[in-house]
């Protein structure tokens, strides 16, 4: 483009950041900052806390802050009020978040939609119950995200009787339709709790068709309490859906070869070459002085990665 408005820098970030590319609609927002040519208007601080939000660029964000009160932007526009707090949950800081939500003039649903899937971030169930609550009782009318958020900070704390009596609230007084993420999170709770056959059962029941994430949280659940035999149904049926998930081959190969079933380890092994899966590398991200670094399993690629593993060899030999 010959020129660039902040309309065209901030489509380009915010496009980044809903493909899953957060860093480089990080990156993109310091090369306009860069250039010096166009600001960043209020669309484009949103677009860029949202990407610190799902790249846990926690620095990045505290700077982005700064600057919005350096520019006098509208700290109580509801939107970027929203954004800030979703931020700072993410990366960890929920009394930050908890604080701004508090000192805000005006919240609508997303507001407290995002307050509540904060304290199901960081585990605290009976917080995000007591918010919904309060919710209900306000001007603000919820909707079925409000209630999956609610439903699924139950799971941490195994609010099960709760986790219920929520969905039922959902359906008989507010008339929304449940969805399979709303499910999902019931069967997790029966699931934690070790119903296993109330899991099954809610799975056969359901109205609509049951999808790979709902049979991987039945499995999980199998394996951990013992229950193979379902596990076992469990796990054929998410590689009938998602026949490239390593992760079913690899908690079903473990599950064989636990229980000495040699030639069923066999099996997968062969199914995972026929089918070529491989297995995924890990990856995490870590921020140095404001910027975000992405590491995958076995990488070799990052341009520091001989001061990291001299580091690591030196630790390890202090060690032993």
């Amino acid at each position: 483009m010959p020129e660039r408005n902040a309309v065209s820098w901030t489509t380009m970030i915010s496009g980044y950041v809903k493909g899953e590319e957060p860093l480089v609609g990080l990156k993109l927002f310091k090369e306009m900052k860069s250039e010096r040519k166009v600001d960043p208007s209020m669309d484009t601080v949103v677009a860029v806390l949202a990407g610190c939000a799902n790249s846990g660029g926690f620095y990045f964000g505290v700077s982005l802050h700064g600057y919005v009160k350096k520019v006098n932007l509208n700290e109580k526009n509801v939107v970027l009020t929203n954004a800030l707090m979703d931020m700072y949950s993410k990366c960890g800081y929920l009394d930050v978040a908890v604080k701004i939500f508090n000192e805000m003039v005006e919240r609508d649903v997303l507001s407290w939609t995002i307050m509540i899937t904060a304290y199901a971030f960081h585990g605290k169930g009976k917080q995000a119950l007591q918010l919904i609550s309060e919710l209900l009782e306000s001007r603000v009318a919820p909707n079925e995200v409000t209630f999956l958020s609610a439903l699924s900070a139950c799971s941490p704390e195994r609010l099960l009787v709760e986790g219920q009596r929520l969905l039922r609230k959902m359906v008989q007084c507010y008339g929304f339709k449940p969805k399979i993420e709303h499910y999902g999170c019931v069967l997790d709770l029966l699931g934690r709790a070790g119903l296993l056959e109330e899991a099954k059962m809610l799975i056969e029941e359901m109205p609509i068709l049951p999808d790979a994430v709902i049979w991987r949280s039945l499995l999980s659940a199998c394996l951990i309490h013992g229950k193979l035999d379902l596990a076992e149904v469990a796990g054929k049926k998410v590689i009938e859906l998602e026949p490239d998930d390593d992760g079913a081959y690899a908690l079903l190969w473990h599950m064989y070869s636990s229980t000495n079933r040699h030639e069923d380890v066999v099996k997968i092994r062969k199914l995972m070459r026929n089918q070529k899966v491989r297995k995924r590398p890990g990856c995490c991200w870590i921020e140095v002085n404001g910027i975000v670094h992405e590491f995958l399993a076995e990488d070799r690629l990052h341009h520091a990665d001989n001061d990291f593993y001299w580091i690591l060899e030196s630790i390890s030999e202090k060690s032993n």
